[in-house]
């Protein structure tokens, strides 16, 4: 047998692959000896009959880095931004995760139904509201549960309004009977975990290992997500509550950015992500879970490109956008940085507009001041008002974006 080229690494082969190759007795030899290397992370947490293990290969730590430099790019690019572009763009990124995950779910989302529903008043309302805010909120201390009952308060906001009857939790905290997961012929692929105490325990596992200091943060928030999802607390729910304690976790290493794209790459690869579950889940890869920590950090990587790409384009888009509007100085003395503002919060994609104290601030003037300044612009068809839970707001119309040069509309998809 011809050796390997010792400037390659070996490929890290999944446990399953040994044994069809070489049959059980070298797959055990295999495992025992992950088991034992200093690269390896145990948890207290069960996978079927085995212990949920995995190591940070060469390739997986080499991806660790990548992420981290990437995200100095990340940060370089949204540091020039100015406030307003910055926090439309992270508004946009929250609508456009909702709308990822609930594809995900199976749930058909628009940005118009997410849109309509920041500006309602109506209860019903409510829940996008709640996501939107929980989701902008990502990387704060205080959005990220510690407790098993701290999970259930975040999952309660999260679907509040959206479950049947029966798909509401039973127990003293999460569900109280069985429950299985079917593949398109009705056959189950997945058990949750039971009874309650289990589930309690294996919350409280994934809590603790998302926390570890003794573990890289993105390992530990990636194999915390293998733990919620496949612990499947709640009847209904559990992938949106799974991807959001996910994004919380990561936010504490990640900008919110890179995190709020991920929903969509994960949605854009949803077979890769899947298979990735189920392969940690065959009883023949003994529970390890490299494989999945490996996939999650390459959909991680394809989020941040993304964003990178992103950035890029609308940082230029902004440039010009700023060129433009000194153009137009001369010609509205009072009113351009006005038009500044409501230019980046339409270029960005910002669903509600700027408000009269916004706008103010940006002035530098009195809210009177700014009050008569919006009407002249009113006057003139540039921008228009509306209220949204009885404030009013402010952006740009279809003959003011003309002006500044910028797309006239987007999809409400």
């Amino acid at each position: 047998m011809a050796s390997a080229d010792a400037s390659q690494p070996a490929k890290y082969r999944t446990l399953k692959s040994i044994f069809h190759e070489r049959g059980q007795a070298a797959a055990r030899a295999e495992l025992a000896r992950r088991l034992e290397g200093y690269s390896t992370y145990t948890a207290d947490f069960m996978v079927g009959d085995h212990q949920l293990f995995y190591v940070a290969t060469t390739d997986i730590v080499d991806a660790q880095q990548r992420i981290l430099q990437r995200e100095r790019d990340i940060d370089a690019l949204l540091r020039v931004l100015p406030s307003a572009a910055s926090q439309s763009y992270l508004t946009d990124l929250a609508i456009r995760g909702i709308i990822a995950t609930d594809e995900i779910e199976g749930v058909r989302t628009t940005r118009k139904i997410i849109t309509d529903a920041l500006a309602s008043e109506n209860a019903a309302s409510k829940r996008a509201r709640e996501f939107v805010s929980l989701l902008e909120a990502l990387g704060t201390a205080d959005n990220i549960p510690t407790t098993p009952t701290a999970v259930r308060e975040v999952y309660d906001r999260l679907l509040e309004g959206q479950l049947s009857t029966q798909d509401k939790p039973d127990g003293k905290l999460f569900r109280a009977e069985p429950v299985s997961i079917l593949d398109g012929s009705h056959k189950p692929i997945h058990r949750g975990v039971m009874p309650e105490e289990a589930i309690k325990h294996n919350i409280s596992v994934a809590l603790k290992h998302a926390s570890d200091s003794r573990v890289p943060g993105l390992f530990s928030a990636i194999i915390a997500h293998f733990m919620v999802e496949y612990t499947h607390p709640f009847y209904d729910g559990n992938g949106r509550l799974g991807r959001y304690l996910l994004s919380a976790h990561l936010a504490q290493i990640l900008n919110p950015q890179t995190v709020l794209t991920l929903s969509a790459t994960l949605n854009a690869e949803k077979k890769k992500y899947y298979k990735a579950f189920s392969d940690v889940e065959n009883l023949l890869n003994y529970a390890e879970a490299t494989p999945f920590l490996r996939t999650l950090l390459t959909m991680l990587e394809h989020a941040q490109q993304d964003v990178l790409a992103e950035l890029t384009a609308q940082k230029k888009a902004l440039d010009k956008l700023r060129h433009r509007v000194s153009e137009l100085e001369e010609t509205y003395p009072k009113t351009h940085k006005i038009l500044f503002l409501v230019g980046q919060m339409h270029l960005f994609h910002d669903p509600v507009g700027a408000d009269l104290k916004n706008i103010a601030q940006v002035l530098e003037s009195s809210e009177k001041t700014a009050r008569s300044y919006l009407r002249e612009l009113e006057e003139m068809g540039l921008v228009h008002s509306r209220r949204i839970r009885r404030v009013l707001h402010w952006s740009l119309t279809n003959q003011g974006a003309q002006l500044l040069e910028l797309p006239t509309h987007m999809s409400d998809e």
